[in-house]
């Protein structure tokens, strides 16, 4: 494959390179086509070695990918080896014009990736650790200490009958007595009853909730977690009506609520006033760029779109679901 190349520089690739030359396609920032004033250029990008299409190779992006290469003769980066690497960038510049021709970037995935590299160059690149002193970490620390305090939580098992059109009350109650008459003299069934009897999402696990605090878990009724934080450990419950349903409930283990110090949590301290640093500086941001722009909602057309489709029933909860969570605090902050 022959390319157009423009060596000045190429040969001393630690050279001079002090001519910021601005390109307009992709290798300087820029969109072509129909978008091609979406996005600003990305900065200078020192000599020009080769032109691609509307962009260009520049020295500095040269650079970066000569130093990851070894040299044969462990010096220097002979000719023949900066041509192969100009080579790959020039590939890696015709395929990423061809993908912004196509539309490639509104993927949700680029997207989104894209606007994470926005956020850490324009807001996240301003924070630091060091902008906080430590009489900033104690006094947040001083005055949200259940931020930095691990609750008091159960692991609790549960089957669960709906009360629905299928089944009364009653009769619910009554599959349930079964249940709880197996359990009492088998309480190693409580996983295989659970599994073939339950009818919550967390069937597939046995029946295992995984741990929760006082305050609830999503998908778990109140009253239900109420229920299971009066039980003493290995403790299984009558049958009994709530949640919409008739439940069994066994609590398998307990941790008690753990109060960390500063100087285990300071670490944590710093990330909490990071992001809200993060979260105020990025509100400002957003707005002002909104300000630049006109925004027009369709609200008609938004409320004619159909969801249904979307709109399924929840999910049955494998048994890696809620792994984090079940463990969460239970390891000391730097």
């Amino acid at each position: 494959m022959r390319f157009v190349v423009v060596l000045a520089g190429l040969l001393g690739c630690g050279g001079s390179g002090t001519n910021p030359q601005q390109g307009v396609g992709p290798a300087s920032g820029g969109f072509v086509g129909d978008d091609a004033a979406m996005v600003a250029p990305r900065g200078e990008v020192g000599a020009v070695l080769a032109s691609v299409g509307q962009g260009v190779v520049g020295e500095q992006e040269f650079v970066s990918a000569a130093a990851r290469q070894v040299p044969s003769d462990g010096r220097v980066l002979s000719i023949e080896e900066r041509r192969e690497v100009l080579d790959t960038l020039i590939t890696e510049e015709a395929l990423w014009q061809e993908a912004t021709r196509r539309g490639l970037y509104r993927d949700p995935k680029v997207r989104k990736i894209m606007v994470n590299l926005l956020l850490r160059e324009q807001i996240y690149s301003q924070v630091k650790g060091s902008d906080f002193t430590e009489e900033d970490l104690r006094a947040y620390f001083d005055s949200h200490q259940e931020e930095f305090t691990v609750p008091e939580k159960i692991q609790v098992k549960r089957i669960f009958l709906a009360i629905d059109d299928r089944r009364t009350e009653a009769d619910a109650l009554e599959q349930a007595a079964g249940l709880h008459k197996q359990l009492k003299s088998r309480p190693d069934k409580f996983r295989e009853l659970a599994q073939e009897h339950s009818e919550d999402p967390y069937r597939r696990r046995g029946g295992d909730l995984g741990y929760v605090a006082r305050e609830g878990k999503p998908g778990i009724p109140a009253d239900v977690i109420a229920r299971a934080f009066e039980l003493g450990v290995g403790q299984l419950t009558e049958p009994f009506v709530g949640g919409g349903g008739v439940n069994i409930l066994l609590l398998v283990n307990r941790r008690d609520r753990i109060e960390r110090p500063f100087s285990q949590m300071k670490g944590s301290v710093v990330r909490k006033l990071k992001n809200k640093r993060y979260k105020d500086l990025t509100d400002t941001y957003v707005q002002e760029i909104l300000s630049t722009v006109e925004v027009e909602v369709k609200e008609e057309a938004l409320s004619k779109v159909d969801l249904t489709a979307r709109m399924g029933a929840a999910g049955e909860v494998t048994e890696e679901d809620d792994i984090a969570l079940d463990d969460e605090g239970l390891e000391g902050d730097e």
